[in-house]
């Protein structure tokens, strides 16, 4: 993602992890802001309301769950 890029809100239907593998990026939660710089790994419950925002010039991995 370029520096200032955003994905607007959504949700994931399964558990979802982002894991940055450079630059910096910001998930907006419903509680808090959770910034994440290349090495940062969050994992997010099924479910919750999430916004991505790059800080800087960023790459990350989406990793999503899934049930049996």
């Amino acid at each position: 993602m370029k520096a200032g890029a955003r994905i607007a809100e959504h949700r994931a239907n399964d558990t979802a992890s982002v894991h940055t593998l450079s630059g910096q990026v910001r998930l907006q939660l419903p509680d808090k802001a959770a910034d994440l710089p290349a090495g940062g790994l969050l994992v997010l419950e099924r479910g919750l309301r999430h916004d991505v925002e790059a800080i800087t010039e960023s790459a990350f991995l989406l990793t999503l769950g899934w049930q049996a």
